[in-house]
């Protein structure tokens, strides 16, 4: 029993009976009691109900360690969840939504394939030119479309396809390809200004619709009065500007009734982003802007 060193000695003696009388009192009363024999039962039961209290907070200590392997687990998991989220959302904002290819085009190719002789033609041309048993005027014709085999094996003419198309000398709108995202990011900031991929690409949409009307109208017979004008108005503007002849080109009178390419703010920001791509060219002809393909 510590105590501090003021106290007198004698309290500390008087202080230290006074606690062990009262422990012996407390072994008498303990001694006397009727309840004396039932005290090992209610200790055992006591240690029983201890036991399984005791079992059960390690079953629950178990319980909760598994949880928080789990917790871990799962945290691990969120995080590389939200990683691949955001190499999705990565790859998605430079994936263009308008992805290169035109169905007309691909038929087009389709089309043009049966122009082609079978290789097994061309060879048994060649073979028998190189052992003599044909001359350019007996050579067979190939089979598929094409003309004569020439000198050298090599066939001369034009090729005709099978299925020739209905209405010859129609022209071939040659595709404007959609940008990428690295070829916006490479236009001047001023150019691409509330512009997004999407925009540029439905302004390529329209660019190549207004071109295929265009040059269907050119070639086309049996017009109304309107379309006449049009037409008239087209060639009459190429007659008197001679460079933009042979070209396939559009005039701002084209773009009046465009959406996504009339002169206002953003559409001129779309065609000035096709020109620094090298998708169009711009040309004036007679104060009038017209806009052409490249290649």
């Amino acid at each position: 029993m510590n105590l501090g060193p003021e106290e007198p000695s004698f309290a500390l003696v008087m202080r230290e009976f006074e606690r062990r009388l009262r422990a012996l009192k407390m072994l008498v009363l303990l001694r006397t009691s009727d309840q004396d024999a039932d005290t090992a039962d209610l200790l055992t039961i006591l240690d029983a109900h201890l036991r399984r209290v005791e079992g059960d907070v390690k079953a629950v200590r178990t319980v909760m360690a598994d949880e928080r392997r789990a917790i871990e687990a799962a945290k691990e998991l969120g995080h590389r969840a939200h990683m691949q989220a955001a190499r999705v959302q990565a790859m998605q904002a430079r994936l263009p939504a308008h992805l290169p290819g035109d169905a007309r085009l691909a038929a087009e190719r389709v089309a043009g394939a049966a122009l082609l002789p079978p290789a097994t033609a061309v060879r048994e041309v060649r073979e028998r030119r190189a052992l003599g048993e044909c001359n350019a005027a007996a050579a067979p014709h190939v089979e598929g479309g094409g003309t004569h085999a020439g000198p050298n094996g090599l066939l001369d003419g034009p090729l005709t396809p099978l299925n020739p198309p209905a209405r010859k000398g129609a022209p071939i709108v040659p595709t404007i390809a959609y940008l990428t995202t690295d070829e916006l990011a490479s236009a001047p900031a001023y150019m691409r200004t509330r512009l997004s991929l999407d925009k540029v690409n439905s302004g390529v949409d329209e660019m190549q619709e207004i071109f295929r009307r265009k040059y269907e109208l050119l070639r086309a017979r049996n017009l109304g009065a309107e379309q006449k004008r049009q037409q008239s108005a087209y060639k009459q503007l190429e007659m008197e500007h001679p460079k933009l002849k042979g070209l396939l080109f559009v005039s701002e009178d084209d773009l009046k009734s465009a959406r996504h390419v009339k002169q206002d703010q953003t559409g001129k920001n779309i065609l000035s982003v096709l020109r620094h791509v090298q998708r169009l060219k711009e040309l004036s002809a007679g104060g009038l802007k017209c806009w052409f393909m490249v290649g």
